[in-house]
């Protein structure tokens, strides 16, 4: 586990700003694609029915040297020359390949998407109606649609605690190291911001995105679009989903939380109470595993995020489901 006294952001890559003295466009939209074929062409075509021109708006695919399937061939066969494609020469990793996103972004405002996401009609018009009224606004994301791998939907996810109007989030770092509630391919961010503060961190993995809205959150505004406007896709080839079966997941959410918490500002009272109710949501979090790795028959899997739950809010409750958890976990032994 890192220590809390760790410094893993000294060694995060700066973002250089764009002086190539062309005309800019105003949206960046970088889809970092691993391995994911199966989806890319629905997540593509979802940004080519909003596309505004090229002069407003660069779409390219940043392949993350892929084994399986051929994204280039896709993006040649949806995108017919207005998407760009650039391979890794080799696997990156997925902060390296969203940093490779960024640096080769040139628009004003930077929006990487999953390669299994999908866009809603009338994203980037909404985006722009905010930018266009705020001029103080560093990043702004939107709620989102959880769909599976046949495209049912499933139910509407996130939205910051004590808020369900569009706006700016008050006090978004103490809300955010409770618990992220912010669906990465929502997300929209100035490219000057990543220039100020730097790419995404790759020393964390699970992380990478959250730690990332926590240091904006520290030196920005961030904006809030309470519509969905994106479709999430859940489904279990998912990165959340493998490192999720050996809880690895649950342990790199709680070295995130140690870390900003001990390096905070804050007195020691505000760190306990930060760290209180960020352990009772994870350990709520490490539960809803627990039940679903139990129902699919996964059982040490279960198992690891019972004992997750009980270390992260030790209630009787919690310890009577590890006692069950163990008993599913030594029949599924016989």
């Amino acid at each position: 586990m890192l220590s809390c006294s760790e410094d893993f952001h000294k060694n995060i890559p700066d973002i250089k700003p764009v002086f190539d003295g062309k005309q800019r466009p105003f949206w960046s939209i970088m889809i970092p694609t691993y391995n994911c074929s199966k989806y890319l062409e629905k997540t593509l075509k979802s940004i080519l029915r909003q596309d505004i021109g090229l002069n407003e708006m660069q779409i390219e695919v940043i392949d993350d040297c892929s084994t399986i399937g051929n994204p280039e061939e896709i993006v040649d066969k949806v995108g017919k020359g207005r998407i760009k494609y650039f391979r890794q020469s080799q696997n990156a990793g997925l902060a390296k390949n969203f940093n490779t996103c960024i640096t080769r972004s040139r628009g004003q405002w930077v929006h990487i998407l999953h390669d299994d996401d999908i866009l809603l009609e009338g994203y980037y018009a909404a985006m722009k109606d905010i930018i266009n009224l705020n001029d103080n606004i560093d990043m702004i994301f939107c709620r989102a649609i959880a769909i599976d791998g046949e495209d049912e939907w499933k139910e509407i996810l996130y939205s910051p605690p004590a808020q369900s109007t569009t706006g700016l989030i008050e006090h978004s770092f103490d809300k955010l190291i409770i618990g992220n509630y912010i669906v990465t391919s929502s997300v929209v961010i100035k490219r000057n911001m990543y220039e100020t503060i730097g790419g995404f961190n790759d020393k964390l993995s699970h992380t990478t995105d959250w730690d990332m809205w926590l240091r904006i959150a520290l030196s920005g505004n961030i904006f809030y679009m309470h519509r969905p406007y994106l479709l999430r896709r859940v489904h279990d080839d998912a990165d959340t989903n493998k490192l999720a079966k050996s809880a690895e997941n649950i342990r790199q959410i709680i070295n995130l939380i140690n870390y900003w918490i001990h390096n905070s500002n804050y007195s020691n009272e505000k760190k306990e109470q930060l760290k209180r109710q960020a352990y009772i949501n994870y350990s709520n979090y490490a539960d809803f595993w627990r039940g679903l790795f139990h129902s699919k028959g996964l059982h040490n899997s279960g198992l690891k995020h019972a004992v997750w739950a009980v270390k992260l809010h030790p209630t009787i409750k919690n310890i009577f489901k590890l006692l069950l958890s163990t008993k599913r976990y030594l029949i599924s032994l016989r």
